[in-house]
C-alpha cells in the first residue's frame, strides 16, 4: 500500500473501524529515509511502526548508511515532539535474519532502541528472529532482557520474538 501516495486522510480511512485505544495499529514498511512516510503514517492516527538506522538501511537500499542516520535521526525527532507516544520497534533482531549470527542480532536491536531514545522516542520494543538453534534462542533473549534493563531503564520497552515462518510444521511437536 503505498501509504505517502495515498496520503494521511486515505489511511485514516482505511483504518477506521480497526484502529482504537484496545487494538492499536503498526505499519511495517522498509524505508532507510522514513520522515514523510512518518508524517503520513502519524498525522492517520496509527499507534506504532517499525525500522532502524541500519536494519532497515544495509538489506533494503543502496543509500548511503550516514544519509540513513540523519534520515532516521530527523523523523524520529519528528515523531517523539507529538504529543501522544509513538511506539517504534527495532528491526535490528531480525536484520538478515538467520544469516546473523545472534549476537550481531541482539547488539543491534539494543543499538537501535538507544539511538531512538536518543531521539526523544519513549516506548520502544526490541526484536529478534528465530535462528536454529534454540539453545542459542534462549540465550540472546535473555541478553536482550539484560540490556534492555541497563541501558533502557528509562523507557517503555518490551521484546518481540519473531519466530520462523519458513516451513509449516508437520506434526505436533514441530
Amino acid at each position: 500500500f503505498p501509504v505517502v501516495t495515498y496520503g494521511s486522510e486515505r489511511l485514516r480511512e482505511l483504518i477506521s473501524g480497526v484502529r482504537d485505544d484496545n487494538f492499536p495499529v503498526q505499519v511495517r514498511h522498509g524505508s532507510p529515509l522514513p520522515t514523510d512516510l512518518f508524517r503520513c503514517v502519524f498525522d492517520s492516527g496509527i499507534d506504532a511502526t517499525e525500522g532502524g538506522p541500519v536494519s532497515y538501511c544495509l538489506p533494503y537500499s543502496r543509500v548511503p548508511l550516514g544519509k540513513a542516520v540523519k534520515a532516521w535521526e530527523d523523523a524520529c525527532r519528528l515523531l517523539a515532539a507529538r504529543p501522544e507516544p509513538v511506539h517504534m520497534e527495532s528491526f535490528g533482531g531480525c536484520m538478515l535474519g538467520q544469516l546473523c549470527p545472534p549476537s550481531l542480532l541482539v547488539a543491534l536491536s539494543i543499538l537501535e532502541c538507544i539511538f531512538f531514545r536518543e531521539q526523544g522516542l519513549i516506548s520502544v520494543s526490541l526484536s529478534y528472529a528465530q535462528q536454529t538453534n534454540s539453545e542459542q534462542d534462549l540465550e540472546a533473549l535473555a541478553a536482550l532482557r539484560v540490556l534492555a534493563k541497563e541501558w533502557l531503564h528509562d523507557v517503555d520497552y518490551h521484546i518481540v520474538m519473531y519466530t520462523f515462518m519458513g516451513v509449516f510444521p508437520k506434526s505436533t511437536a514441530g
